[in-house]
């Protein structure tokens, strides 16, 4: 919790500090102490709106103290009770979250909804019309706070003089009871003119006519509020009464008769239409398919997004989700489970998990799991790339000892793999000491070996890849390899699904290499939960193979991926899924 705070503060720091260079928040604090004799409205409004734009990204509580500091001598010259302006940028530091086009809250639900993210935004904005009405209330309805500071007065032993609170004199039960039923008629009467709907569908005048006076009843002035109160009631009042007595209808003039015949006509046709747009969507919708994959700045995670990316665009009635993220070893629990549909895998992973071993040693329901999950296609995993910096001194793995060492998550698949290959070359052992394989995910090993933090980064890398062209733009490097690959423990730590393989020269401009490096490589692929309809698995593993090369001028690691390897077993036990058995028998391989 002392970190999360220290690195809040300094981001508020840091964000005050860079605006009082530019002189901006000199700039609008000038500007809202010019104003603070104008109109009060004006003035809060100016508030809201530096809140919800420096709140874009923040958390509320660092909005609220980068707005408050920024501002303050403009904020001072306000006439407004203290405790009341500062609740107002308390409120609107929250609502900044649900505000596009920055809105946290709202990107963070999206996903869930699977729904558009700054359309999210715009529904949460709506949905959340009281948010931006209550701060309004604190600056011209002082009441509202009156009961609650009525509490403070009663505990303690003197009455509060505080500045920061409100003069109890001024407002009365009286008031606060007005300004609570004013407040929820208004809700109810904005909010149904937003969504157009209340016992029936609104017309377009009564969702005008309902917001005009939801608004009014706000207005600090009896002789406008009242009436509008009473508008109010008729609005609601007549609008479910009418909806509730359609035997009415039949005393109604003819003339009315044939206007309502002719809304229900409309709306009749509305109903037909929203039911087949819906029934369009749904069937749009009902193949999707969920896929998890590795943090995306890795080889195997953008395969497979570019595998999602040729199904989607190249089947209309199919969509593939791609979440990026976490390790192979639990996303194929999940397709097990059918909770997804399909994740990376490997070999030696399935295996694993089929005999619940290693990491699924204590995952009682792997074996079983294991039988749900089958294969869709294999591609290589990439040459595994012992990287170090040109200057280093680490020039064979066999120089390791002593050194610290990202080999990938612990206990995962590319962790195992690297150990036991590190192993298998030099005898240096990470279990026991002999140099430290740090505990990461794959996003903070990368970022600690850009940051100097480790001597050496291992990554699969179908060679040129992302991650690697990101650290050559502005370092140089080497990849490095073992002394000797030969022998009984080499072959023993690569075992039935890894191979030799080398890493060539000349692949990046920040790449030190003279002579290619002896490494090796590892198949990985994509697995489909048996569940899935063959005919959908078909179509897809159709859809990229067939046009897979149409992305090879931009992605040239795609000139490397073969159907021959892709639907070969690899001798792991795995069983293909019958949909994509299908292809690969149509195209000769067995």
């Amino acid at each position: 919790m002392s970190a999360k705070i220290i690195i809040i503060v300094a981001m508020i720091g840091l964000i005050i500090g860079l605006m009082s260079y530019s002189g901006f928040t000199t700039r609008l604090a000038q500007e809202l102490t010019a104003m603070a004799d104008g109109p009060l409205f004006l003035v809060m409004l100016v508030i809201a709106l530096g809140a919800i734009v420096l709140g874009m990204g923040l958390p509320p509580g660092a909005t609220y103290f980068i707005i408050v500091i920024a501002l303050s001598s403009g904020i001072d010259a306000v006439s407004v009770p203290p405790l009341s302006l500062h609740l107002f940028v308390v409120f609107f530091a929250v609502m900044s979250t649900v505000t596009p086009p920055v809105a946290l809250a709202a990107f963070a639900a999206a996903p869930i909804a699977k729904a558009d993210p700054i359309r999210t935004g715009w529904q949460a904005s709506r949905l959340s019309i009281a948010g931006f009405l209550i701060p309004f209330i604190f600056i011209y309805h002082p009441a509202v706070l009156y009961k609650l500071q009525a509490v403070f007065v009663w505990l303690g032993d003197k009455p509060i003089r505080h500045k920061a609170m409100v003069d109890l004199s001024t407002v009365s039960w009286l008031d606060y009871g007005w300004i609570v039923l004013a407040f929820i008629i208004s809700i109810w009467l904005i909010s149904s003119a937003l969504i157009g709907f209340e016992r029936n569908r609104l017309y377009a005048l009564e969702r005008v006519a309902r917001l005009v006076i939801g608004f009014a009843l706000l207005v600090p002035n009896y002789w406008i509020s009242l009436p509008a109160l009473g508008i109010a009631i008729v609005l609601i009042v007549g609008h479910r009464f009418l909806g509730a007595r359609p035997q009415l209808r039949s005393c109604r003039s003819k003339a009315v008769s044939l206007t309502q015949s002719f809304w229900e006509d409309k709306m009749r046709k509305l109903l037909i239409a929203t039911a087949a747009v819906l029934a369009s969507s749904t069937a749009v919708h009902a193949e999707t398919l969920k896929m998890a994959t590795l943090p995306a700045n890795l080889m195997p995670a953008i395969v497979m997004a570019t595998f999602a990316n040729i199904v989607s665009s190249n089947l209309d009635d199919i969509d593939i989700e791609v979440a990026a993220g976490g390790a192979a070893t639990a996303h194929m629990m999940e397709v097990g489970r059918g909770n997804i549909e399909m994740s990376m895998s490997a070999p030696t992973v399935w295996f694993l998990m089929k005999n619940g071993k290693a990491m699924y040693a204590n995952q009682e329901e792997a074996p079983a799991l294991a039988d749900n999950v089958q294969l869709l296609m294999w591609y290589p995993y990439g040459q595994y790339s012992f990287t170090v910096r040109a200057d280093s001194d680490i020039q064979t793995l066999d120089d390791l000892e002593g050194a610290s060492v990202f080999l990938g998550p612990t206990g995962g698949g590319a962790w195992n793999a690297a150990y036991a290959y590190v192993k298998g070359t030099t005898g240096l052992d990470a279990k026991e000491g002999d140099f430290e394989a740090i505990d990461a995910n794959w996003v903070t090993g990368y970022q600690a070996f850009l940051d100097g933090a480790v001597d050496m980064y291992v990554g699969g890398c179908i060679h040129p890849c992302g991650a690697f062209l990101q650290i050559t733009e502005t370092e140089e490097i080497r990849f490095v390899g073992p002394a000797d690959d030969t022998g009984e423990a080499v072959d023993k730590a690569l075992g039935k699904y890894r191979y030799r393989d080398t890493i060539p020269t000349g692949l990046y401009s920040g790449q030190m290499n003279d002579t290619p490096v002896q490494t090796f490589n590892t198949a990985v692929g994509i697995v489909v939960n048996a569940d899935v309809p063959e005919d959908t698995v078909y179509r897809i593993t159709k859809a990229f193979w067939e046009n897979v090369d149409s992305v090879t001028s931009t992605a040239p690691w795609a000139a490397s991926l073969d159907p021959e390897f892709g639907g070969t077993l690899q001798g792991s036990g795995i069983s293909l899924h019958p949909g994509a058995m299908k292809y690969y028998k149509e195209i000769g391989v067995q």
